[in-house]
């Protein structure tokens, strides 16, 4: 069958190449390109729907193709007639998703997507969502456009200083401001960004300033920012109202805030094959690189976290051996951005190692774990009111190397080993109750994989062990409606030991872990809703196997400076 393809291939593009048989010839610009009719409608609907459907084209000769430029058109035909994938260069990418729109060829158009989703950063994202956003109508577009949406919001004090936010049209930019999910200090800064964007072109968007007014938010808006005066020079001169008749454009009824934040990434403690650390990094999204962040008070690795209040939390694990043994820990600590330190609390009632950790309602849950004799099935919480450790409803079953997450209100507690085998069952807790059950098992064990849930709706789990030694790649997602598991996307390679967070409720990144060609790995993968697949973005700096991962929000890098602002004198007049 494949050498049959091959000749059927070859065949096409001999006839192409030598005009064998054409009978209709695209106009394209100042090109013409004989081509088949039967290939082309084969390949695109838009000319099946041409040559099929009584229109006019469907018996000339020749056919303008004036939407498409020649050099693009002619790479769409050499993938019509050879089957060869088009190489799509930064250059290329923008041309051929237009072309493959209007020739209406869906794979050329999920290969254009593709290509943007792997290349998503903070400088791109406004040049990627303002063009996605024309092609919104097609699923993978729209995943593209929404992707590179939530970069502009959560980056928009670096993202508002571009050129290319200037160059946007102004529904583009109102869809921008209106977002709840705008990492902003505060909504003076969107002031600073629609006057920057006005004034880029004045004499054409000046009509647009009622519009775009309106999405700044009065409940987070002050007049006595330092930048206020010369704003207000603009504004009044654009809306020809005297200055302190402005203030009737910031009347808008209160509506809920900004988020204001956004989440940085944490990956904290470990082994990097030689040590068990202490070290830690978190992932500066806007450089792409990861950068240290100051170290914990303890060596950990196999510990578990979680944030509460925007505070870090970080408990249990096991450090250096001693005698050859491990020296296992149910002490916590608790870093603050406010403090910029790391402090110790009140430990744990039992050392763990390879648990689980869940925070619910005002508690830090530790489930699970090994303390070098036995597999737990205890938890305990944390009052995070009283500071005081208690006891609550064991498991059903031992578990360590567990997973846990907390959707609907729950935690669930997935696969682990329990001292004998490796796990694939799941269990639930109600806090209500506080009791445990069962729910529907994996396909398969897994030991050491990891776990995210994506919002409440669904987990979703990759890698890990399914008997001692044997990793595997494979992903599975459960439905909480339904209590059913299904296969999900592989990783590029099988892991185990690794650690997974989701990152504004729309990506995951899966950090570090162990592979078989690998032991100790730095690599870094991001999940792509657009590709469904996962793509590597920046390694961490260190080699980390049992580290654990959380996320901690951030003010915005930056405030839009005062550079971002019209810079001409307030008494100068045009």
């Amino acid at each position: 069958m494949e050498a049959f393809v091959r000749r059927q291939q070859a065949g096409l593009h001999e006839a192409l190449e030598n005009k064998l048989l054409t009978d209709v010839t695209l106009c394209v610009g100042t090109e013409q390109i004989h081509a088949h009719r039967l290939v082309l409608a084969l390949h695109s609907p838009y000319f099946l729907a041409m040559f099929t459907n009584g229109m006019k084209e469907s018996n000339k000769e020749e056919v303008n193709v004036d939407v498409v430029d020649p050099d693009t058109m002619a790479s769409i035909i050499e993938y019509m007639y050879s089957g060869r994938e088009i190489l799509i260069s930064d250059t290329n990418v923008w041309p051929l998703l237009d072309a493959s729109d209007h020739l209406q060829i869906e794979e050329l158009v999920n290969a254009c997507c593709v290509k943007m989703i792997v290349e998503l950063q903070v400088h791109n994202c406004i040049d990627i969502f303002a063009c996605a956003d024309k092609f919104q109508l097609r699923p993978p577009c729209a995943m593209l456009r929404n992707n590179a949406l939530t970069f502009v919001t959560t980056f928009f004090s670096i993202v508002a200083l571009t050129e290319s936010f200037r160059q946007i049209p102004v529904s583009q930019v109102c869809t921008i401001l209106q977002s709840d999910n705008l990492c902003i200090d505060d909504e003076n800064q969107v002031l600073a960004a629609v006057v920057s964007w006005v004034a880029h072109e004045s004499g054409s968007r000046v009509a647009h300033l009622p519009r775009l007014l309106a999405c700044i938010r009065q409940n987070g808006f002050t007049l006595s920012k330092p930048c206020w005066p010369r704003q207000a020079w603009y504004l009044s001169r654009w809306l020809s109202v005297p200055p302190d008749h402005l203030t009737n454009y910031f009347q808008s009824p209160p509506t809920s805030p900004r988020r204001r934040i956004f989440p940085i990434i944490f990956a904290l403690g470990g082994t990097d094959g030689k040590a068990i650390l202490k070290s830690s990094e978190y992932f500066d999204m806007v450089s792409g690189t990861w950068l240290p962040f100051r170290p914990m008070l303890t060596r950990r690795a196999y510990a578990g976290s979680a944030t509460f209040k925007n505070c870090l939390f970080v408990l249990g694990g096991h450090h250096h051996r001693r005698r050859n043994r491990a020296v296992f820990l149910k002490s916590m600590e608790v870093y603050s951005p406010d403090t910029d330190e790391w402090l110790e609390i009140p430990s744990m009632m039992h050392e763990r190692s390879y648990l689980g950790v869940a925070v619910l309602g005002n508690y830090i849950y530790a489930l699970g774990g090994y303390n070098g004799v036995r597999h737990f099935d205890c938890v305990e919480r944390y009052n995070l009111d009283t500071a005081h450790w208690e006891h609550a409803a064991p498991m059903q079953t031992p578990r360590s190397g567990l997973n846990v997450a907390v959707a609907g209100n729950r935690i669930f507690a997935v696969g682990g080993f329990d001292g004998r085998d490796h796990l694939s069952s799941v269990e639930v807790y109600d806090p209500v109750a506080n009791s445990w059950q069962f729910v529907s098992p994996m396909s398969v064990p897994r030991n050491g994989a990891a776990l995210v849930s994506l919002g409440d709706d669904y987990l979703y789990t990759f890698g890990g062990e399914i008997r001692k030694d044997e990793r595997v790649c494979t992903g599975e997602m459960y439905n909480l409606a339904l209590d059913r598991w299904q296969s999900s996307a592989k990783l590029p390679m099988s892991l185990c030991g690794h650690s997974a967070i989701v990152w504004q409720n729309q990506f995951v990144f899966c950090i570090g872990g162990s592979s078989a060609m690998e032991p100790y790995q730095s690599s870094v993968l991001r999940f792509d809703s657009v590709t469904q697949s996962w793509t590597r973005v920046a390694d961490m700096t260190s080699p980390r196997v049992g580290m654990t991962v959380a996320s901690m929000a951030s003010t915005p890098l930056q405030p839009l400076p005062q550079s971002a602002e019209p810079c001409a004198d307030p008494s100068h007049r045009s």
